[in-house]
């Protein structure tokens, strides 16, 4: 699991004998926190923050491996009963709400005509480039916790001033009055994809009992997801769920130009997902252990399969990084349970044994390629 490293806090153009830093690390370093690298962070309820005084809340960063230093993940905490700063960012940025209660109040140029929603835990939504947006946890007694993620890396790498993006005084075109009523209006069901559900929105209320699924039969274990698009911007993300003691096909993107892959966050859940390198046979397995909070990133073109050993079913979110990488993404490959390594499967009904359980894969997808799954629960 990956473990916090302090950022030193370099000049973005060293000088002779130091370590090159970018203008996003320059500005990561400058605020003294905690940074989570690696493959994983095991649970981000849990996970160690540090005050940040500039935002008067406790925060880290999130960079792993598969990010390619070009999207963010933060963490917020908003203390109980704490209405943090007004915040103006330039960029366009997806929250899931890790654990808590609380509000979120959004608004354009000197604060008329705020909107408000109210979250809470395992709730989606998204925070509209130029506005201001302001978080308040509504809860007393416990703190909140937030998952952010946008595009900062890359930007900076653009344009390597930080105050272009934070809290910057211009005012930058906005939605006309039809687009921000569309833009704030409920979530809707749109028409999807053949094999999944898509529903158009910029908030989502609550992920761990979203139920409007579609089968997705060509990731096995009588899987089912959803697509949640955000009008406008350049960021998707779509939730899988799986039936409890069944695992999926483990399958890898590309060929193609390089992209950092979807930044996943376990919505609920007991299990294991298997990383490795697509180009090297022997290379070694990445285990990575999850449950309710885990984070994890698989690196561009990693082969990876994901394994429920819990009783219930599984649930796992998916951020998508910036289309522009979506543009070259060619189609997934899989490897077919008739062709997959033994290890594969004597890895996943080890886990279930040790917890007295057994799989429910049914025997056949091991001998014939064309198995169709039974979608006898509807919940995945």
């Amino acid at each position: 699991m990956a473990e916090a490293t302090e950022v030193p806090k370099l000049r973005w153009k060293p000088l002779p004998g130091e370590k090159k830093v970018g203008p996003y690390e320059h500005w990561v370093g400058s605020t003294g926190l905690p940074v989570y690298r690696g493959h994983a962070l095991q649970d981000v309820r849990t996970a160690e923050l540090s005050w940040w005084a500039e935002r008067e809340c406790n925060a880290a960063f999130v960079s792993l491996q598969g990010q390619g230093s070009l999207t963010e993940g933060r963490i917020t905490e908003i203390p109980p009963g704490k209405t943090l700063p007004p915040l103006k960012f330039g960029l366009d940025e997806i929250v899931y709400v890790v654990k808590g209660r609380g509000l979120t109040t959004t608004w354009r140029g000197d604060g008329e005509a705020k909107k408000t929603v109210e979250w809470s835990a395992h709730s989606l939504m998204l925070l509209p480039r130029n506005y201001t947006h302001q978080l308040t946890n509504t809860q007393g007694t416990e703190s909140a916790r937030l998952l952010h993620y946008n595009a900062f890396p890359m930007a900076l790498g653009a344009v390597p001033d930080p105050s272009a993006f934070i809290n910057n005084p211009d005012s930058a075109p906005g939605m006309d009055a039809n687009e921000e009523r569309e833009f704030f209006a409920t979530a809707v069901a749109v028409a999807g994809r053949r094999d999944r559900a898509v529903w158009s929105g910029s908030f989502f209320p609550d992920l761990a009992v979203w139920d409007s699924l579609s089968r997705r039969e060509s990731r096995g274990a009588a899987g089912h997801s959803v697509s949640f698009h955000f009008s406008g911007i350049p960021f998707n993300a779509h939730m899988s769920v799986f039936p409890k003691q069944t695992y999926k096909k483990t399958h890898r993107h590309g060929p193609g130009p390089f992209r950092p892959g979807a930044l996943l966050v376990l919505v609920s859940g007991e299990g294991f997902s298997v990383m490795w390198a697509h180009d090297d046979d022997d290379a070694e397995k990445t285990i990575v252990p999850w449950q309710e909070g885990t984070v994890f990133n698989p690196p561009d073109k990693w082969w990876h399969g994901h394994y429920n050993v819990g009783l219930e079913p599984a649930r796992y979110l998916a951020i998508q990084p910036p289309q522009v990488f979506s543009e070259h993404k060619s189609s997934s490959i899989e490897i077919q349970y008739t062709e997959e390594e033994a290890w594969v499967r004597e890895r996943f009904e080890s886990e279930l044994a040790e917890r007295g359980l057994t799989s429910l894969m049914p025997p056949e997808i091991y001998t014939d390629p064309d198995y169709r799954w039974s979608y006898r629960d509807g919940s995945g």
